[in-house]
C-alpha cells in the first residue's frame, strides 16, 4: 500500500516536472518564472526530481534566467539551480 502511494506520488512530481520544464522552455517570462518556482520547489523535496531536471535540460534555460536584468527572474532562478545542486556534488 505505502509503496503504491510513493510510486503514485513519484509519478505526479514527474508529470508536474515535465509540465514546468515545457514552460521553462516555451512559455512567456511569466510562466518561465513560475515553471523555475515549481521546479525550485520539486528539487527541495525530491531527489529523484533532481536527477530528471538536469537530464531534461533546465539549467541553460535557469542560467540565461539569472542573467537577466529582472531582478525578481534573476531571484527564482537562482534559487531553483541552488536546490538542484543539491546533493548531486559527487
Amino acid at each position: 500500500m505505502e509503496k503504491q502511494k510513493g510510486e503514485k506520488e513519484g509519478c505526479e512530481n514527474v508529470m508536474l516536472l515535465q509540465k514546468s520544464v515545457k514552460k521553462l522552455h516555451f512559455g512567456s517570462w511569466e510562466e518561465k518564472d513560475v515553471a523555475a518556482k515549481e521546479i525550485e520547489r520539486l528539487a527541495k523535496e525530491y531527489e529523484k526530481v533532481r536527477e530528471l531536471a538536469t537530464e531534461l535540460g533546465v539549467l541553460r534555460v535557469l542560467v540565461s534566467m539569472a542573467l537577466s536584468d529582472v531582478a525578481s527572474r534573476r531571484r527564482v532562478a537562482l534559487k531553483a539551480l541552488i536546490h538542484l545542486s543539491n546533493g548531486n556534488h559527487k
